[in-house]
């Protein structure tokens, strides 16, 4: 026997067919299927939570599991050739002008990739040992090495002549010879977006509905910080929100951009200036539907969610969950719609815009209620 009853109607922000954002609702119901026990006349009841979209349950998500290649967690452009790497470790290239995608067969599952000399860099773990490979037609391992006993890798940065990986317990500086700096404290799971400065690195992490957190590593002392978490006190007043995005500032180098957005429900986005030493400072918001009313802190209760930042001259380019934001310093910004994107191989891509490309990726539907949300890769 089963009895369903519906407690609750929400609604959430999910892109449609055409990749505009739309307004569903959701019914929360409590299922009760009564099992037989011994005692035929005390039936047992299992009793479940779910959220139900109109049409049907959401199936689990799971790593691994076909038709989910199109949860990316990253993206370069790099060898006339974007490289999409998915949650999973699956990395996959696919050349402009060519209606197909390439299952690329690295050496070891890959953990991240970046860019460097217009060449992808991959970086995977096997056999107790991470293990960085250059791609040039073939896989070429440039560093390896012994992993401690339950570290993790965590990120991959390329930044000028260094190749830098970031594990749960160390930063490993590759070029003429592997500098290694023992990490003063825990660098957190779920790391989105990773920026490296001269003396710091930047870690941004995107827990979906449970938040976000923005930290920094020494790169000399290896010390760990949170710059914010969302459930502090300062949350409404400076800044909170999952981390998205992390970029240079054109205006001060010695500062980030970082972008935070969410579709949980209802969408929320910031941009913000994040300097050492000081406060964080909200560069920009924007309403998405002028005819919300505003809050009593003077916000809109529904912004626009951004997913990534770039350096765009003397200003920043930021794209959002429905176009394109150009944000100067003084906090204004020049809209620009998104293009349509064409199906390559199952992704929604966009080759239209000569500096960026643009990926729809599924990957926050992991921890939150939304469609698929766009990925800015700078050409």
């Amino acid at each position: 026997m089963l009895w369903q009853l519906v407690i609750g109607l929400f609604v959430s922000f999910e892109r449609s067919g055409n990749g505009k954002y739309e307004r569903r609702f959701y019914s929360l119901t409590v299922s009760t299927k009564f099992l037989r026990t011994n005692n035929e006349t005390d039936p047992a009841p299992l009793v479940h939570l779910g959220l139900r979209p109109a049409a049907a349950f959401r199936q689990s998500h799971r790593t691994r599991r076909p038709g989910q290649e199109t949860f990316l967690k990253r993206g370069v452009s790099a060898e006339g050739k974007v490289w999409l790497l998915s949650d999973a470790g699956q990395l996959f290239s696919i050349e402009q002008g060519k209606n197909a995608r390439t299952l690329e067969s690295p050496p070891v599952p890959i953990g991240d990739i970046c860019r460097r000399d217009g060449q992808v860099i991959a970086a995977g773990a096997t056999d107790g040992k991470w293990r960085i490979f250059r791609h040039d037609d073939t896989w070429a391992e440039v560093a390896t090495g012994a992993l401690e006993k339950d570290e993790r890798l965590s990120a991959l940065l390329c930044t000028g002549d260094t190749i830098t990986l970031l594990t749960s317990h160390r930063v490993l500086a590759t070029g003429a010879d592997t500098r290694s700096i023992r990490l003063n404290g825990e660098v957190q799971t779920g790391q989105s977006a990773v920026y490296a400065t001269p003396s710091r690195i930047y870690l941004g992490a995107n827990w979906g509905e449970w938040s976000g957190m923005l930290q920094t590593i020494d790169r000399v002392t290896g010390k760990v910080s949170p710059t914010w978490r969302a459930e502090t006190s300062l949350c409404t007043a400076i800044l909170c929100g999952n981390v998205t995005g992390i970029s240079a500032l054109p205006w001060r180098a010695d500062c980030v951009a970082v972008t935070t957005g969410l579709i949980h429900f209802e969408p929320h986005g910031r941009v913000w200036q994040v300097c050492p030493h000081e406060t964080p400072e909200r560069l920009y918001f924007t309403a998405y539907d002028p005819k919300d009313k505003l809050e009593a802190n003077g916000e809109p209760f529904s912004t626009v969610a951004f997913y990534g930042v770039i350096p765009e001259g003397d200003a920043l380019l930021v794209v959002g969950m429905d176009g394109l934001y150009h944000l100067n310093k003084d906090g204004q910004a020049t809209y620009e719609a998104l293009p349509e994107f064409e199906t390559i191989g199952g992704f929604k891509i966009s080759f239209a815009n000569p500096n960026v490309i643009l990926v729809l990726t599924d990957i926050n539907s992991r921890r939150s209620v939304g469609g698929s949300v766009p990925m800015l890769i700078e050409r």
